[in-house]
């Protein structure tokens, strides 16, 4: 017999009721901000974050930082809000929280409340702080570029049962392959 597995929402969801000792009904704006925090700070994002005095601030290790309560491995902000709010935002909307949150009547999304909001913020101004850099792809050089593409259509010509002596380099203009 087929058993679904949970999607991340569920995962996420199911942890902040756990987390908040609340059902989804009874959550508020603090207790996901509770909940992203210690996301954040249990060792499960993997950025090293450098505190703005370390003296290894912008390095991609944490051994020889002399603080590693200060510095350690934490969610990105994009991460966070791409990977645990919208989540939580889907699981919310999936019940019927909709719209802006309301503290007073307990209504709306409390992921969309503003301090949920500013955190997010916080957390993109401490890594911007912090030295913290995005990873790029390495760039390529047009050499490698061209030989790539030559490969690759190769590939699609020999995929497309092209036997053209042309297909195997630059010179392919078969229509069948359009």
């Amino acid at each position: 017999m087929y058993k679904r597995s949970k999607s991340r929402m569920d995962v996420y969801m199911e942890a902040l009721k756990i987390f908040s000792k609340k059902e989804i009904y009874d959550i508020d704006d603090q207790d996901v901000l509770d909940f992203l925090i210690f996301k954040d700070v249990n060792d499960s994002g993997k950025t090293i974050i450098h505190h703005r005095a370390c003296p290894y601030t912008g390095t991609l290790s944490l051994d020889s930082c002399p603080n590693l309560v200060k510095c350690s491995l934490r969610h990105t902000a994009s991460s966070m809000r791409i990977g645990i709010v919208l989540k939580l935002r889907k699981a919310f909307e999936e019940v019927g929280r909709r719209g802006p949150f309301e503290k007073t009547s307990m209504t709306g999304d409390p992921t969309k409340s503003i301090l949920v909001q500013e955190y997010i913020t916080f957390k993109q101004l401490e890594q911007g702080l912090s030295g913290h850099k995005k990873k790029e792809a390495p760039t390529m050089s047009r050499i490698k570029m061209d030989k790539l593409m030559r490969n690759m259509e190769s590939y699609v010509c020999v995929l497309l049962h092209c036997n053209k002596k042309a297909c195997w380099g630059w010179g392919c203009n078969s229509s069948q392959h359009y």
